[in-house]
């Protein structure tokens, strides 16, 4: 028995329903089940009838992520496709599964994952579990009832009889009747309405929800809260300075009772070659002087500057009175040169003589005394700067001025590489679980479930004699075309036929035959992806999540963040399927980029375009609405 699993039909969506069963006390976890009901086809769209084994898993993405959860279940009773499974019947279905932190389940959402022993390849889309499931498939209308049968063809005319002969061989069989007219649609299923029940309503005691339909009344309560979680290891740290023996450039140990781990700093790297000079700021304000320093030691006197110009005579001073002129005696023999007496009164200024002889220099009298300092004159002109003088010996340093006012600061410098991760810190303890979170809104009623089996086909009547053929009739006008929901963007461009829809977004089948999940704004969200380069470049591949995972079909499209582009499955065998293949990793998007190095497991990614996969844009034109 071949079970269809192709994406091209709607049997991944399966319309299934999810019915969580508390467990008998707040303390046995492992009583917690989730019921799964959905409804399985052929490759002819017929429903199946027989025993199939499923794998069920539990995963933390709708495509690829982290297995959570295991479990197989053998020998499974399908009557007219109907599929029932309790999920955590054969293996514990632990808290760690919906391990919540900071309000969130840990790693993002949960989906299930089923793959039937006679097809090997996991079904398409993953079926989403929501926070708190409802189970409403019992209060939701099933198909519409079948439309009447459409009337037999004209029997052929009755020949003539002819004379008894042996008994031939039987005729060929007439033309069948045109095909009946179309049944009615059928009804439209049954509306339903939910309210939150309080704690310690009569029939639940820790609250819950009233599911009301036609049909009747479904009440879900919460289950009682978990037992306390393991306390975490206890921990001790010690710093360590440069130079230790387990880390050379310090850090710190990390004690616990496994044993001890160290976090070290890295070594400083190379100095890098100096950058191009900047071109000079603007002069800053000259900022108030700062005190006199110490005067230093006097230099040695310089050479003595020409003379300047001679100053104005000063005022002659009164002239005394004219003693008596003698006689001129006669002269006598020259003396001794007496005592130099004290100057008599300048006489008149007799007539210039001649000038005599210049005698010889004598030698430099003392400087006299340095007379008080005239006033000072006006200044003369500035004469040419003569040439420098020897730098004299650099004398003391002064005391520091006060300090200036501080100037405008630069502008702030580039940013620097930025520094290697640091080692992974043990993990810390686990906190207690939160409590449940109210309910939300009720979602959108879900599209209309299949057409059910056909009955039984009555006994055969016994068989008439075969007549002539009669006149094929024309061709009646073609009939109107399938139903089913479809997902429009907001310039009522047609994306896809709508496989499934949830409060998220919606999974459809492009014109292609491509499966494409979108956000309700039009975006697909980032794909778990390995790149084979550093910093998410080089070679793509989706993350398998393990090294048995079985292959992935060509027609699923995900989204690289790193690389800003639609991606698709590619190295396709004839069955339009890629291998889970193993190869070396030098980073992630997860959903933003990371390191992570080491041997991987995942599937084959090429870049494509939105035309490519059968969608009218990408990102697609916000809001979108189903038709």
């Amino acid at each position: 028995m071949l079970l269809n699993t192709r994406t091209s039909l709607p049997i991944a969506g399966l319309l299934a329903t999810l019915l969580v069963a508390s467990p008998a006390s707040a303390q046995d976890t492992a009583g917690l089940t989730i019921h799964f009901s959905g409804y399985l086809t052929d490759l002819s769209n017929n429903p199946v009838n027989g025993f199939v084994n499923v794998q069920v898993r539990i995963l933390d993405q709708p495509m690829a992520g982290n297995e959570l959860f295991f479990e197989q279940h053998q020998q499974v009773e399908v009557n007219d496709g109907a599929l029932e499974l309790d999920i955590g019947s054969v293996a514990d279905l632990g808290p760690e599964v919906f391990k919540v932190e900071d309000g969130k389940l840990t790693g993002g959402g949960r989906y299930i994952g089923l793959t039937l022993d006679s097809d090997r390849q996991e079904m398409s889309p993953r079926f989403p579990i929501p926070v708190v499931p409802f189970a409403v498939r019992s209060l939701l209308g099933g198909g519409g009832p079948a439309g009447p049968a459409g009337a037999d063809g004209v029997d052929g005319a009755q020949g003539p009889a002819g004379a008894m002969g042996p008994a031939g061989a039987d005729g060929a069989p007439g033309v069948d009747g045109a095909p009946g007219v179309d049944g009615a649609p059928g009804a439209d299923g049954v509306s339903v309405t939910a309210s939150a029940l309080l704690a310690a309503d009569p029939r639940c005691a820790q609250g819950g929800v009233e599911i009301v339909g036609a049909n009747g009344t479904v009440v879900i309560c919460h289950g009682a809260a978990g037992s306390d979680g393991l306390n975490g290891l206890s921990v001790t740290t010690a710093a360590l300075p440069q130079g230790d023996t387990d880390c050379p450039a310090g850090g710190v140990r990390v004690t616990d009772s496994t044993g001890d781990r160290f976090v070290c700093n890295g070594i400083d790297g190379l100095n890098g070659a100096d950058g191009a000079v900047g071109p000079q700021g603007p002069i800053g304000l000259t900022g108030p002087a700062g005190a006199n320093g110490i005067d230093g030691a006097v230099g040695p006197q310089g050479p003595i500057g020409l003379t300047g110009p001679a100053g104005a005579n000063g005022v002659d001073g009164a002239v005394g009175p004219q003693g008596p002129i003698g006689l001129t005696g006669p002269a006598g023999a020259t003396g001794a040169t007496g005592a130099v007496g004290p100057q008599g009164p300048i006489g008149l200024t007799g007539p210039a003589g001649a000038n005599g002889v210049d005698g010889a220099i004598g030698p430099q009298g003392p400087i006299g005394l340095t007379g008080p300092a005239g006033a000072t004159g006006p200044q003369g002109p500035i004469g040419l700067t003569g040439p420098a003088g020897a730098t004299g010996a650099t004398g003391a340093a002064g005391t520091n001025g006060v300090d200036g006012a501080t100037g405008a600061q630069g502008p702030i410098g580039l940013t620097g590489p930025a520094g290697a991760t640091g080692a992974v810190g043990p993990q810390g303890p686990i906190g207690l679980t939160g409590s449940t979170g109210a309910t939300g809104a009720q979602g959108p009623i879900g599209l209309t479930g299949p057409a059910g089996a056909t009955g039984a086909t009555g006994p055969a009547g016994p068989t008439g004699a075969t007549g002539p053929a009669g006149p094929t009739g024309a061709t009646g006008p073609a009939g109107p075309g399938g139903g089913g929901v479809v997902l429009v963007d907001n310039n009522s461009a047609e994306i896809g036929k709508v496989l499934y829809a949830d409060g998220y977004g919606a999974t459809v089948l492009t014109t292609t035959g491509h499966t494409v999940s979108l956000n309700w704004d039009g975006t697909i969200s980032p794909g778990q992806i390995y790149y084979t380069g550093a910093g998410c470049t080089g070679t793509a591949y989706l993350n398998s999540g393990w090294s048995g995972a079985g292959p992935l079909y060509g027609s699923q499209v995900v989204y690289s963040g790193s690389f800003g582009s639609l991606m698709v499955p590619t190295n396709l065998d004839a069955n339009g399927l890629t291998p889970n293949a193993s190869f070396t990793s030098s980073s992630i998007d997860n959903p933003t980029c990371g390191s992570s190095s080491g041997t991987r497991n995942g599937y084959l990614l090429v870049s494509t375009s939105a035309a490519g996969v059968g969608l009218p844009s990408y990102p697609a034109v916000a809001p979108l609405t189903m038709q």
